[in-house]
């Protein structure tokens, strides 16, 4: 039978505080008011240490979280009183944690605390941006509107996360399945040929002796690997990106992934470098030796684009020759040059993203041409003489659907 903390008045107005064995909140309310005392607040006792059930007890989930968010600020927003919708979403919460976690808040908010107080005492469930931004729409008048910004980027959020996790497990399974293979082989193979090798009482080459002691460690000191690994790989990692240093740390270093995320896709286009011309000359040499004659060397640049090969000679783009010659020099495509014209729904798509760069601060970005690169910084002066990501990053990311929409070749 759970324990429940009570606050409540006596008779004499007196504040009392104490522990009591029943079933549920409700008896304990009705407990104490058959006691004729005023009840102040009722919790679940916390015990003094976490049992080994609570390591498995299911968290809440950030889906779990945006439908709450979402609820609440349409409730906010249509006229509730703050305690009357949490309690509402607690009754309604699937997610039995998430209800625990809401049925505190009304305690808290009931008992005269803020909002964004009651929610920082669950960090589990709301994370300090969150609770920040909660006491920033308390204080500003502007809750429902904070909430719903909040459920749209917890879903963003979410959705990446599940991405990663996602483009993660191929590789996680090709590490395991090679581990296995390999503990597998030092375990059981390798002792084989160690007893055959010593039978025929010959000197074993360094390689052999090598694979030889790593099969005698892993056999007799498996669990001094497997323990320390876990201990120094773990624990002071999860406690580290929890201090404030540690998890400025990791934001660096999300930050810096994606950078290099980002100077994959958009730093292509434009490169004025030896190596891009380099490349360029390159597939200009594939692409004459695979019958294409006429095939022009590259600018200054190293830019190619198919106007530029149209238009300074008689070649002929669209024959099957030029197809079959792209297709065979594809591995050495250099950055700027497409080897089809877009189609009119990526073109359209296309214009739309540069339209949304536009929008979004970049007022002298062009409008692309069908067949040439998406971002072309050569043709945006407000880049010039300047990091392309510190300008293009912010709106490239506001207009990244319709970057894909319109292919993102050439970048």
């Amino acid at each position: 039978m759970p324990v429940f903390e009570y606050t409540a008045r006596n008779l004499k107005g007196d504040l009392v505080k104490d522990k009591i064995d029943l079933a549920t909140r409700d008896d304990v309310i009705a407990h104490l008011r058959k006691n004729r005392m005023v009840v102040v607040q009722v919790r679940e006792a916390k015990g003094k240490g976490g049992s080994v059930l609570d390591f498995f007890k299911a968290g809440v989930k950030t889906r779990d979280v945006v439908i709450f968010t979402r609820q609440f600020s349409t409730m906010i927003n249509s006229g509730l009183p703050l305690v009357q919708a949490l309690d509402i979403l607690q009754q309604q919460t699937e997610n039995k944690v998430l209800a625990d976690v809401t049925r505190q808040v009304v305690y808290d908010v009931e008992s005269g605390h803020t909002l964004a107080d009651a929610l920082r005492k669950h960090p589990k469930a709301f994370s300090d941006l969150y609770v920040n931004m909660v006491a920033a729409g308390e204080a500003g008048g502007i809750l429902d509107t904070i909430l719903l910004r909040l459920a749209t980027f917890l879903e963003k959020n979410d959705s990446i996360i599940r991405k990663v996790k996602g483009a993660m497990i191929y590789p996680a399974v090709i590490f395991s399945v090679a581990g296995i293979a390999i503990a597998v082989l030092l375990i059981f193979v390798i002792p084989t040929f160690q007893n055959m090798f010593a039978s025929v009482n010959l000197a074993l080459p360094l390689p052999t002796r090598i694979v030889i002691g790593a099969s005698n460690i892993l056999k007799n000191f498996w669990w001094a690997i497997i323990a320390p690994s876990i201990l120094v790989g773990a624990l002071p990692v999860k406690s580290d990106v929890k201090s404030p240093a540690g998890d400025r740390t990791a934001n660096r270093a999300m930050v810096a992934l994606i950078g290099a995320g980002c100077s994959g896709t958009g730093s292509r286009s434009g490169t004025n470098t030896a190596a891009t011309r380099e490349q360029a000359v390159k597939f200009a040499q594939c692409m004459r030796d695979n019958g294409v004659k006429e095939f022009p060397d590259p600018d200054a640049s190293g830019a190619l684009t198919i106007d530029a090969i149209a238009n300074g000679s008689s070649l002929d783009t669209n024959t099957a020759a030029f197809k079959q010659a792209i297709s065979a020099c594809k591995d050495l495509e250099p950055p700027g040059f497409t080897g089809h014209k877009r189609s009119a729904q990526e073109q359209k798509a296309a214009l739309k993203f540069a339209q949304c760069m536009r929008d979004n601060g970049v007022k002298d970005f062009p409008d692309p041409t069908p067949d040439g690169p998406l971002i072309d910084t050569n043709r945006i002066p407000s880049v010039a003489g300047k990091d392309p990501r510190s300008v293009l990053d912010a709106p490239m990311h506001k207009c990244r659907d319709f970057a894909a929409g319109a292919g993102v070749r050439g970048q």
